[in-house]
């Protein structure tokens, strides 16, 4: 199943190019996730899709939760900054991989980590955001 994004400024961002909007989302089954995201890489846009098994993840957490730098960084132009809102899955393997959940809406968010077991340690600030 897939779920995309949702958030209307996301939609306003990409009125320009509209294939992000198309190849912008997160689809998953019982066993494993697939993140497909656009992300800026030396002033051109990049396609990527990140695919990993549920059950190899061991906590999920804003960078700060995780106590590790952000894995995306940030992008300074002419019309300002933008930031990724980053969540990233530690796996048992110690790979760390981000997701920018900008573009999805809380609701949105919170029902891709509910097919997380619970079992799986959630960081504190990420829990108070989803609350």
């Amino acid at each position: 199943m897939k779920i995309r994004p949702k958030n209307p400024f996301f939609y306003l961002a990409t009125l320009l190019a509209p294939w992000q909007i198309i190849n912008t989302y997160v689809e998953y089954t019982d066993t494993f996730i697939i993140f497909s995201r656009y992300y800026a890489k030396r002033k051109t846009l990049v396609m990527d899709q990140t695919r990993f098994h549920i059950a190899d993840v061991s906590k999920i957490g804003f960078p700060k939760d995780l106590s590790i730098p952000a894995q995306e960084k940030a992008l300074y132009g002419p019309y300002g900054a933008y930031k990724s809102q980053e969540i990233d899955f530690l796996l048992h393997n110690g790979k760390i991989i981000s997701w920018n959940a900008r573009p999805y809406t809380k609701r949105q968010c919170q029902k891709i980590l509910s097919l997380f077991p619970n079992a799986i340690e959630l960081g504190t600030q990420l829990r108070k955001a989803l609350e």
